[in-house]
């Protein structure tokens, strides 16, 4: 069985079931996890789905990665493969399929991710180098971004070709497929990560635990990507606590 969860919290209700539609049309016996951290179940209300989908309301906002683990001990032992998958995603039917073909040929890779495109089809650099002190710098100022934009390019691998599948460090979290054993075995996300850097450090789990991170650009995604942690101060503090969290515990790794 294929599983997927997806983290809520009072989000856009035909996005939402934009994304859910687009898990539930796979060709495949699948089943849906809704972890919603709204304060009311409000996004319930709107929803009509059938027994392939459980809706669990936290009642907080327990954060990204918090909300994922909720649910890995109701999937240790029914999914193969569970979809890491964000409310502002979707993409065509045969997408998972064709990444679950790849996992099942390559058992030495613990997490796979695809193509992420805009929603007008514009490129999004999803997949990027585990981050060093600077980049947080370099991200967040523009005139940095611009000085250092060889350095901006290594970190996102745009520097070299990437329309084939190759092993990388990290990948977005708006859509990880992993095989459920690895993704149990190293206890899921952080917690300690509200949101933001928890994709990347789970990515560095699976790798600390020999298992390889892919990047599978011959299957693509469409994601909205609001890039909220740009235009609100909180947002900015939280990525901010963020980076110092990952520092302090990988510095030396």
């Amino acid at each position: 069985m294929l599983t997927a969860s997806i983290v809520l919290y009072n989000n856009d209700i035909e996005k939402l079931k934009k994304s859910i539609n687009s898990f539930l049309e796979t060709d495949c016996k699948t089943h849906l996890y809704l972890i919603d951290n709204s304060e009311t179940e409000n996004l319930k209300q709107s929803l009509n789905y059938d027994s392939d989908v459980t809706y669990i309301h936290s009642g907080i906002n327990l954060g990204f990665g918090a909300g994922h683990n909720k649910i890995l001990n109701k999937i240790k032992d029914i999914s193969s493969f569970h979809l890491i998958l964000n409310p502002d995603v979707y993409f065509d039917k045969n997408v998972l399929i064709e990444l679950m073909t790849f996992l099942k040929e390559n058992p030495q890779i613990g997490v796979l991710g695809p193509k992420v495109l805009y929603p007008n089809g514009d490129l999004q650099h999803s997949i990027r180098k585990f981050p060093k002190p600077q980049d947080l710098f370099i991200r967040r100022i523009p005139f940095l971004k611009k000085i250092l934009s060889k350095q901006y390019r290594r970190s996102h691998y745009l520097d070299i070709s990437i329309n084939k599948p190759i092993e990388v460090d990290s990948l977005s979290g708006c859509f990880q497929l992993f095989r459920t054993e690895v993704l149990n075995n190293i206890n899921g996300f952080d917690e300690r990560y509200f949101m933001y850097l928890e994709d990347i450090d789970i990515c560095k789990k699976v790798k600390k635990l020999g298992y390889n991170v892919y990047y599978y650009p011959e299957a693509n995604i469409y994601h909205y990507f609001e890039k909220g942690s740009a235009k609100k101060l909180k947002l900015v503090l939280i990525h901010f606590h963020s980076f110092l969290k990952y520092f302090f515990k990988w510095w030396r790794n």
